[in-house]
C-alpha cells in the first residue's frame, strides 16, 4: 500500500491520526523512521522502547520520499 522499497530499513509510518503524537512530531504517511536520539530504529519495538525512556528533546531522523531529514522536538 505504501509502495516502499523492501530493502529499506526503519519503521514505516502507515497512518497519522489527528491530534496524535505522530502528527505533533510532523510525521507523514509513508515516512520511514530511521533513528531516534541517535539510536537506529529497525522495528516498532525500537520506537516503543524510545518512547518509554522519554527525553526532554527528541532528535528524529526519517526518510521521506528518498530524502533523509532530521528534526528536533521537545518532549
Amino acid at each position: 500500500e505504501l509502495q516502499l522499497d523492501i530493502t529499506a530499513e526503519g519503521v514505516a509510518v502507515s497512518e497519522v491520526e489527528p491530534s496524535s503524537i505522530a502528527q505533533r512530531v510532523g510525521f507523514q504517511k509513508g515516512d520511514i523512521i530511521l533513528a531516534i536520539n541517535g539510536e537506529p530504529v529497525k522495528t516498532s519495538k525500537d520506537v516503543e522502547r524510545a518512547a518509554r525512556v522519554g527525553a526532554p528533546l527528541w532528535e528524529i531522523t526519517i526518510n521521506r520520499n528518498g530524502q533523509v531529514l532530521t528534526t528536533l522536538q521537545r518532549g
